[in-house]
């Protein structure tokens, strides 16, 4: 039953997008994020880690949705805790807020499943994220999201957890060690 109404819900999704006015859409290597979970007898530092996002959204109706092959995911002060992978991910948003041209707040809901240490794994997250893009246009049709901070409920391992987490951009990440790492060697080179 789960499959076919997800089935269903992505099918009205790409629908929606062929056919509407202004599709958006944005990719990036990647982005990883560092927060905490909670719940009534635990609080846990996590590292979360996507790559290869690509997401589509609809300008107009503000729903969107968008895949990442790989998502790694471990609590950082947990000894015992083994790195989670996920091979299947999905999450679905709704652009609603937007301040600026560069800032949304959005509700999301996103699927993390197929993992080959554990096919029974799957992870479940809902909440708010605040998206901070780098392009300052709004209706370009590729969108970089640098900055982003999500709060919201995340259910794994038969477990509800509160969550936050503050993530960055792969590639801006990337970019700018290499960046600072060039500056050093020039000062150390040419003076």
């Amino acid at each position: 039953m789960n499959k076919k109404l997800f089935l269903l819900l992505t099918f009205l999704f790409f629908v929606s997008c062929l056919y509407g006015n202004d599709i958006r859409f944005s990719f990036d290597i990647g982005q990883i994020s560092f927060g905490g979970q909670m719940n009534s007898k635990e609080k846990d530092w996590a590292i979360k880690g996507d790559f290869l996002d690509f997401a589509f959204s609809d300008y107009e109706s503000g729903f969107g949705m968008s895949f990442q092959p790989l998502s790694i995911y471990s609590i950082a002060n947990d000894e015992n805790e083994k790195v989670q992978f996920g091979l299947l991910n999905f999450t679905f948003f709704y652009d609603i807020f937007h301040f600026k041209k560069n800032i949304e707040i959005k509700p999301f809901f996103s699927i993390k499943t197929l993992n080959p240490q554990n096919l029974k794994f799957y992870n479940i997250e809902g909440g708010l994220r605040l998206s901070l893009y780098m392009n300052k246009e709004k209706n370009k049709k590729l969108k970089i999201e640098g900055l982003t901070a999500s709060v919201g409920t995340r259910f794994s391992e038969g477990k509800f957890n509160l969550y936050f987490d503050i993530g960055m951009d792969l590639g801006i990440l990337i970019y700018s060690v290499i960046n600072s790492e060039y500056e050093k060697a020039k000062d150390i080179f040419y003076n």
